[in-house]
């Protein structure tokens, strides 16, 4: 198969002028080479000549690029995961631990250093010869065993040479898959050919030969380099140095609760267990780092995670345990559809999204100058939703509000060492709001973007009637994945895991919210679909339908995943979640707008519903359809209404309701003190 990989350069784009409105820029030029050239001239470039008279440019391949490469300076010390495959790596590892023996500041790092010296001396020892070598010579030795007469001796070294070369041949795999960097691949036959183009490519990426400033001039010496890096990074993490007044007005905005069992919870010294556990949580690959700070990181976050549900408040949904982040993009999705209707009233209201530098932040209100946005009467405010540096504001839209706004900023920056990017922020107003009002706001906010929020946590935050176009970027993104040039390169064993890890994985999270359109489920299937069958550069038929490969492996099918049923069940999972939790934010506000009286299961669409709830509403009946009340202790259980019969292809009581038992509960039927 030829495994073509596009030669790095500074590549020459034509323009095109089409109308003389659009510019069109593209990659005219180019230079392509397999992957045994590259492995024999790694240093190669391409260099583009312009000319005058074309758009085309002379390519020159320079293969002795004598440059050298931008690389640490130090080479960083990384456990090879193929070394846990030989029996006396462990021995190793404890003799270098053990060795050690000192006064030193850190003698955790020394341990460190020591066991990663003794380990690269047992390697280069070990492994003397290169791998491909040995398993070469191993399959020469195999080769003739097999030649020689059947016996028992020629038998039995047969099967120690054989797994021998397994062993070799697992170690490869491993090798190259740890450089690879597929986390995608969990089964699959060894590909160690996509594996070293996967290595290739992340090499030749890794490689800084050039960086642009801020001034957007090219600097290419490494010195330079290295200086632009360290002071982009550290004026992004230099401290502000607020002062100790800043400090403790910003402290004093926020209420001190600390409960006795959290506070000797906290307190508890850091056993081994808290570390094992820490530790197994990391991937399989990964490192706690010399300073083991992802370690006590993970435990001290362990030790805090029980607490985070009653300390923080409703509106961050972040990394607090029973609460989704997809929950607040569903409450600003419904803000802004209120925002985006609202055509009636005196007062208008306005979203702000702000772009905010650094980590994560917290912002309260001022005396009730800021005033939330309830989607209906009954509905309760939403002043903000936080997660990282999506942050929305809702409020009345007026002058006040906004000079409210920029006064917490102002005071949240000063304290925490924030800044707030305005030019990247934007703001939407509601319907009513009038064109007086919104540039009066907009010149005390200096906020230069209006119409809306593009994306919200990787979403979009507004769907209109061309809902196609929106989500457009799915199969993009899909066919973006699985055309590359390292996938032609795969066995169906390892397509059948990419489809499944990765191709079908994309969409996952937008199926969570929205009902996709059919044509484009259609389309992903049939792009997966060709991909499955397509083997190098020809098109094999397709001999079997994708409902059959959506059949379960034990029935004959491959296992793939229906996309349509799929987005229909995540779409119950989120009704689900309603019904299990009817207290958190979503649930109320949801509640008041769409089933006041409380039943999601017989919610009808309603007035002016959101797309994101008429996707939800098209999963209730999956939902309704397998739901079944355990009797309890609940007391509002219709003996005819409800489904509470376990019994099959139908809950309810089949007989037909007298007038006087219409209305029975299931309460009654049982005898308040004989329980029967």
């Amino acid at each position: 198969m030829c495994m073509i990989l596009d030669l790095r350069g500074s590549l020459l784009r034509g323009v095109i002028v089409i109308r003389n409105l659009i510019l069109f820029m593209k990659e005219l030029d180019r230079a392509c080479a397999d992957l045994v050239w590259r492995s024999q001239f790694p240093s190669s470039v391409v260099k583009h000549i312009p000319t005058n008279s074309s758009d085309h440019a002379v390519l020159i391949i320079d293969t002795d690029n004598t440059r050298p490469s931008f690389r640490a300076k130090h080479h960083q010390f990384r456990f090879e995961a193929a070394w846990a495959s030989f029996a006396d790596c462990e021995h190793v590892v404890r003799a270098g631990w053990n060795s050690w023996s000192g006064a030193s500041q850190s003698p955790l790092l020394s341990k460190h250093k020591v066991c990663a010296a003794h380990l690269l001396a047992w390697n280069s020892v070990k492994n003397a010869n290169p791998i491909t070598q040995q398993i070469r010579q191993k399959g020469q030795a195999l080769a003739h065993i097999r030649s020689r007469p059947l016996s028992v001796a020629t038998k039995s070294e047969e099967s120690r040479i054989h797994g021998e070369m397994e062993l070799l041949l697992s170690q490869e795999e491993v090798y190259w898959k740890q450089r690879g960097n597929a986390h995608w691949l969990r089964e699959g036959d060894r590909n160690t050919i996509s594996f070293h183009n996967r290595a290739s490519v992340r090499r030749r990426a890794n490689d800084i030969s050039r960086i642009k400033n801020g001034e957007g001039q090219w600097l290419e010496k490494e010195d330079e380099i290295r200086s632009h890096i360290e002071a982009y990074f550290c004026d992004i993490f230099r401290s502000r140095n607020p002062s100790e007044e800043e400090l403790e007005k910003g402290t004093k905005a926020i209420s001190a609760w600390v409960p006795d069992q959290m506070l000797q919870d906290l307190a508890l010294p850091f056993t081994a267990e808290d570390v094992s556990k820490a530790l197994a949580q990391m991937a399989p690959l990964k490192s706690p780092g010399p300073d083991i700070y992802k370690i006590a990181s993970k435990a001290i976050a362990n030790r805090i995670k029980p607490w985070l549900d009653i300390i923080i408040s409703p509106c961050q949904a972040a990394f607090v345990p029973g609460r989704l982040i997809t929950d607040n993009f569903f409450l600003a999705f419904e803000v802004n559809h209120y925002l985006k209707t609202k055509r009636w009233g005196e007062k208008g209201h306005m979203a702000l999204k702000l772009d905010i530098r650094k980590a994560y932040d917290k912002k309260e209100e001022r005396n009730g100058r800021l005033l939330g946005v309830a989607v209906c009467r009954q509905a309760p405010q939403v002043s903000h939703l936080l997660f990282a540096d999506d942050t929305l504001i809702f409020c009345q839209a007026s002058v006040d509000a906004a000079l409210c706004i920029l006064e917490v900023l102002e005071f949240f920056g000063r304290a925490a060492g924030q800044e707030i990017n305005f030019d990247k922020s934007s703001v939407l107003f509601s319907k009513n709001t009038v064109p007086v009002l919104r540039e009066g706001i907009q010149n005390t906010l200096q906020v230069r973007v209006e119409g809306g929020h593009d994306l919200y946590i990787g979403l979009p935050s507004v769907v209109g009637k061309t809902r196609r176009s929106v989500f457009q970027s799915i199969p993009d993104r899909v066919w973006n994945r699985i055309s590359g040039w390292n996938e032609r390169n795969l066995s169906q064993a390892d397509k059948e895991v990419l489809i499944k890890a990765v191709a079908q994985a994309i969409p996952t999270y937008a199926m969570g919210w929205f009902r996709l359109p059919f044509s484009l489920i259609k389309e992903l299937q049939s792009m997966i679909a060709n991909f499955w069958w397509h083997t190098g550069e020809a098109w094999k038929i397709h001999w079997i339908s994708w409902q059959r490969m959506c059949i379960p492996k034990p029935q004959g099918g491959l296992g793939f995943r229906d996309l349509q049923a799929f987005n229909l069940g995540r779409l119950a999972k989120q009704v689900w979640r309603i019904l299990s939790f009817p207290d958190r934010l979503l649930s109320k506000v949801l509640r008041a707008k769409y089933f006041p009286d409380g039943k999601v299961l017989s919610a009808t669409c309603g007035r002016n519903p959101s797309f994101t709830w008429r996707s939800m509403h098209s999963a209730i009946g999956i939902v309704r359809g397998g739901f079944l009340w355990r009797i309890c202790s609940r007391r509002s259980v219709q003996v005819w209404q409800d489904p509470w019969l376990p019994r099959p292809y139908s809950f309810h009581v089949l007989s037909t309701p007298t007038t006087n038992s219409r209305h029975l509960r299931v309460c009654d039927l049982v005898d308040a003190t004989s329980r029967e």
